[in-house]
């Protein structure tokens, strides 16, 4: 594989959504991976707090 084979590669992989690449053929090996930062749509959402137990009043009656 030459020189020009691999950019080609490179420009295909970059411009694909594919995350990550590999490539083996007898002596040849190429490995690539996208390393790219999570856009704000994609960040987790936040965990609401757990409500808190509120509790119970005691009863009173009234003496008949």
């Amino acid at each position: 594989m030459n020189l020009n084979e691999i950019k080609d590669l490179m420009a295909q992989f970059d411009q694909s959504s594919l995350r990550e690449f590999s490539y083996k053929n007898g002596t040849d090996e190429l490995q690539f991976s996208k390393n790219e930062a999570r856009m704000a749509s994609e960040a987790p959402a936040p965990v609401a707090p757990a409500p808190t137990a509120v509790a119970a009043s005691p009863v009173v009656s009234t003496p008949s």
